[in-house]
């Protein structure tokens, strides 16, 4: 019996460490991988809120100009642009002038600000936010306006964040879009 005890401990062996070293290394190249993607897809999907919020918000406004034959301007909410990249609360107390009118709002915390500009028969309603803070704000947009006699859109309404938002003109009327190249999404 001794000598099987003896036999297994003679033939029982562990990794060494250069075996060990490599599966580190390995571990290592492919987090270095897989972070920077992880990250990259987690600001697309943070990216995503504009484009929902800023549907309903078209969804909303024309509802209001169905009942009252004009759009709502609304100010921006949260008040000031996130560039910290972290979620906002958005003011729900009817300190800023048009969201109730409007009859919008988010639920719970946003990662953008939200604007609306308005007139008689156009609008405008933007959100601005830094997600990567780099500085750059990732502006999303939509636009309505009449159409004119040979069915091209009339000039929409300049949005409260138009300095944020340079490639306005690249949004088709009527559609939800991004009007900054941020390089996030």
């Amino acid at each position: 019996m001794e000598t099987n005890v003896n036999q297994l401990k003679k033939n029982a062996r562990g990794f060494t460490l250069i075996e060990l070293m490599i599966v580190v290394a390995i571990i290592g190249i492919l987090a270095a991988i897989a972070i920077p993607n992880f990250l990259r897809y987690q600001l697309r999907a943070k990216s995503g809120e504009a484009a929902v919020n800023l549907s309903a918000i078209k969804t909303s406004e024309i509802a209001y100009y169905g009942y009252k034959d004009t759009y709502v301007a609304a100010g921006a909410n949260p008040a000031t642009m996130n560039d910290s990249g972290q979620k906002d609360n958005f003011d729900v107390s009817g300190n800023i002038t048009g969201w109730s009118d409007l009859g919008w709002r988010p639920e719970g915390k946003v990662y953008f600000s939200y604007a609306v500009a308005a007139a008689v028969n156009r609008f405008t309603a933007d959100a601005v936010a830094d997600l990567d803070v780099d500085t750059v704000p990732q502006c999303w947009m939509v636009q309505m306006a009449p159409l004119q006699a040979d069915g091209t859109a009339d000039a929409p309404e300049p949005g409260v964040n138009a300095a944020d938002c340079t490639d306005s003109a690249n949004v088709p009327v009527g559609q939800v879009g991004k009007a900054v190249a941020d390089g996030v999404y």
